[in-house]
């Protein structure tokens, strides 16, 4: 009576978080725009049915040893590593920064270039097989065995996963002539403006492949009943793996591109004092406003009247300006003769530009 009253109310919240999980991406997919905290409401959602999904994949038995489980898992997450390592590596440059100054024939051919050894991707995956092997070791005797049934759903649910983690791969490395570029996709998560560009020096396409690659693996892996609980511990430290690259390298590499923060920061540390000030030419983007506190002389009108006006009041003044690349022949246009100082460049941010001048 017990366990038929836990599957009731198992079945009972599956259906709730079933349908809240239906209801909250639907009224996400019904927006004209998609900016990523929109979909917040379906995650909770989301992550417990995920959580209860690998829960059951598990298998876990009721008395285990906490110490084999906690190795297991570490050795687990390990072996994951090690193959994305030895995948992402064989394709191309893990790190995906490429040199300064490249020429722009290059920039799509220089990754790929860059591999690492055969040998070495070799030793990676005959070191991720060891950890995996040792992990299944040490909790050979941890898991329950599932039902014929139970099986047979638990490997058509992770075959669909393989397929759906190979398309989600595709789309993030592949490049055509055509935007977006695959590791254009990940960003255009936190964004609205997708036209706006993407740094030419960073390719990530080998990392994207060496993940998308082993998630894959995992999921196939796990098809096998035996296998299984060791995959998806893996499939979790995989999962977690992808989660700090994202955040820790993906995010801090692109963040100075899509923002203002580095190029204030060289503001203050140009200038000799508050005396001389940081004008935003023909900029509304906020994060002038933002990062200075709104000490910022901001002129958005087109006409230039107004900057006009403050460049005959305050003669001889060193003046900083930030503005858009785009706009940068139009604004030494309007400065005439003064010399325009260039602070930073594209690889320091692609879309704004610090600069200097004697007013």
């Amino acid at each position: 009576s017990r366990r038929e009253n836990t599957e009731s109310r198992r079945a009972q919240a599956l259906a709730v978080l079933g349908l809240w999980f239906i209801a909250t991406f639907t009224l996400f997919s019904a927006m004209a725009t998609k900016f990523h905290h929109y979909i917040f409401p379906a995650i909770p959602p989301a992550a417990m049915l995920a959580g209860l999904a690998l829960h059951d994949l598990l298998q876990p038995r009721a008395e285990r040893s906490v110490r084999a489980l906690a190795l297991g898992a570490l050795l687990s997450a390990l072996a994951a590593l090690c193959w994305v390592i030895a995948a992402g590596g064989y394709f191309g440059d893990l790190r995906g920064v490429l040199p300064a100054n490249l020429p722009t024939a290059q920039l799509v051919s220089w990754g790929p270039q860059h591999a690492l050894p055969h040998w070495a991707s070799l030793i990676w995956l005959a070191a991720g097989l060891g950890a995996f092997y040792l992990a299944m070791r040490l909790q050979r005797d941890q898991w329950l065995s599932a039902g014929p049934l139970a099986n047979a759903g638990a490997a058509g649910a992770l075959l669909v996963g393989a397929v759906l983690c190979a398309f989600v791969g595709r789309d993030m490395t592949w490049s055509t002539g055509q935007r977006p570029a695959g590791q254009e996709r990940l960003i255009q998560l936190f964004i609205y403006k997708y036209d706006r560009p993407f740094p030419d020096y960073l390719d990530y396409r080998a990392v994207f492949a060496g993940f998308a690659m082993v998630f894959v693996a995992m999921c196939l892996l796990g098809m096998f009943q035996r296998l299984r609980p060791i995959a998806m511990q893996s499939l979790i430290g995989l999962a977690l793996l992808y989660c700090a690259y994202d955040l820790n390298v993906y995010m801090l590499d692109l963040t100075p591109h899509w923002g203002q923060r580095e190029l204030i920061d060289r503001y203050y540390a140009e200038r000799s004092g508050p005396k001389e000030p940081l004008l935003a030419w023909q900029m509304n983007w906020k994060g002038e406003n933002y990062y200075t506190g709104n000490h910022v002389a901001a002129f958005q009108s087109l006409d230039n009247k107004q900057i006009t006006e403050y460049i005959s009041k305050h003669k001889g003044t060193r003046a900083f300006f930030i503005l858009e690349h785009q706009r940068l022949t139009r604004f030494d246009r309007m400065l005439g003769n003064r010399e325009v100082v260039r602070l930073t460049n594209e690889r320091d941010c692609n879309k704004f530009i610090l600069v200097s001048a004697q007013l």
